[in-house]
């Protein structure tokens, strides 16, 4: 027996017993693997600013100063709004488009169409002529109704989400591209729907008193319709909201008679853009609001749970002025009155809180699990070490147990060596004896 076999600081070094394994999880140890969970566990967020009376009377005081502004801002029908196309600013914007040169523009052909047998199928003219014609469609439906919500491949929707905004801007495009080879080519293009449900083309160089267009090249052509496009703005019925066109040449009449209702009663994209002052000015303040109050508390709630809070107290202030505009329109049977805006902010705000209140719950069960399974790997790495501990007892154990062993061999052997000395001299003194 060697003296470095009672070196117990070998026992680790030793092999392990069959079955053993290192303990790895993606190529992590255990305690790697834990200081990673335990970073993305303190990286979740799960602070949540609580609402007071102030945010309720900021909220209210908001709401109030917004609906007054739906009604004194972009109500057409109301009497003293700016919005009312018999109200002094109306009248005062109308001015500029007077005074803007663009007569005998080849987008405001206003004669009739006829079918092929020389029979009259519908008409461009009128006040209304602007909703009826393709052309003055401003090109900004991918600006007012795009989105640039971030989209999870593994869903699907990512997809639909570049075809639907791919298809406003070709239509933008082409809208563009219509208006803009009609004043260059000196050629009024459209069509309309006739009575038997079919479509009649109308391709004419002339207007309605047989007056011929003037073409133009593309840069003054240009120009020619940006000058155009800011005169019928200023125009007392103004232009129509973008993608009108696709409602005012609608395979169906009724629908077409109901747009045409809508723009003559004050459904435009001037109203519209008054009704939107309102929205952004409660936007501007409560954002200020959000900022005054946060100012001091950044120690305490982070800026995303800052930004929930404002969503809700948005949402609450714009939907007392949805219901306040909804019941105005409902009460008065006047569907122009609908501030569009107002309900398009609304409705993006509900799904933003709802998504936000799905992801703070995602985060809770997320930090829930992330906890339990740091709790599961800890409890298995101590496992672990209980059983290399008891592996390790196991072989000391073993090593005392043939460390007896052989001191009982060496023993047996000592006095085995003992007895064979003992009769060795005994016999000798027997031998000297004799």
């Amino acid at each position: 027996m060697k003296l470095e076999e009672l070196d117990f600081e070998q026992l680790p070094h030793r092999k392990p017993y069959p079955g053993d394994m290192v303990f790895k999880i993606d190529g992590m140890t255990e305690d790697e693997y834990i200081a990673k969970i335990t970073e993305e566990i303190n990286a979740i967020d799960l602070t949540s600013v609580p609402i007071d009376k102030w945010d309720i009377l900021v909220t209210f005081l908001l709401a109030t100063l917004e609906v007054g502004g739906d009604f004194f801002l972009g109500d057409p029908d109301f009497k003293y709004s700016l919005a009312n196309s018999n109200g002094p600013f109306v009248k005062w914007m109308n001015q500029f488009h007077e005074k803007l040169n663009h007569s005998g523009s080849v987008l405001d052909y206003q004669g009739p169409v006829k079918d092929s047998s020389g029979n009259s199928v519908g008409s461009f003219g009128g006040g209304d002529h602007r909703a009826k014609t393709f052309g003055h469609d401003l090109p900004l439906m991918r600006f007012l109704f795009g989105s640039d919500v971030k989209e999870d491949d593994s869903t699907g929707t990512k997809v639909a989400k570049q075809t639907y905004n791919t298809t406003l801007i070709i239509r933008d495009i082409l809208h563009f591209g219509l208006a803009l080879y009609s004043i260059c080519n000196g050629k009024f293009i459209d069509c309309v729907l006739g009575k038997d449900g079919k479509y009649t083309w109308i391709s004419t160089t002339a207007n309605q008193n047989g007056t011929e267009y003037t073409d133009y090249n593309i840069f003054v052509g240009v120009i020619k319709y940006l000058v155009h496009m800011l005169a019928d703005f200023c125009s007392t019925r103004s232009l129509p909201i973008p993608g009108w066109s696709l409602l005012s040449h609608f395979p169906d009449r009724d629908v077409q008679a109901f747009a045409l209702k809508l723009y003559k009663n004050g459904m435009n994209l001037r109203t519209m853009a008054m009704q939107g002052i309102p929205v952004a000015v409660t936007e501007l303040l409560m954002s200020l609001y959000i900022w005054l109050r946060s100012k001091d508390c950044k120690e305490n709630y982070t800026e995303e749970a800052w930004d929930r809070k404002k969503d809700k107290l948005l949402l609450v202030a714009h939907g007392i002025t949805t219901a306040v505009n909804v019941g105005k329109v409902i009460i008065t049977k006047a569907p122009w009155r609908l501030n569009l805006v107002l309900i398009a902010r609304t409705f993006y705000l509900v799904f933003k809180v709802i998504a936000e209140e799905a992801s703070f719950t995602n985060r809770h069960i997320e930090k829930a699990d992330l906890g339990v399974l740091k709790a599961r790997i800890e409890t298995a790495k101590t496992l672990i070490l209980l059983d290399k501990a008891t592996y390790e007892t196991e072989n000391v154990q073993r090593l005392l147990d043939s460390l007896d062993s052989r001191i009982q061999e060496t023993n047996q052997n000592v006095d085995g060596a003992l007895n064979d000395l003992d009769k060795d001299f005994d016999n000798t003194l027997n031998n000297i004896g004799e």
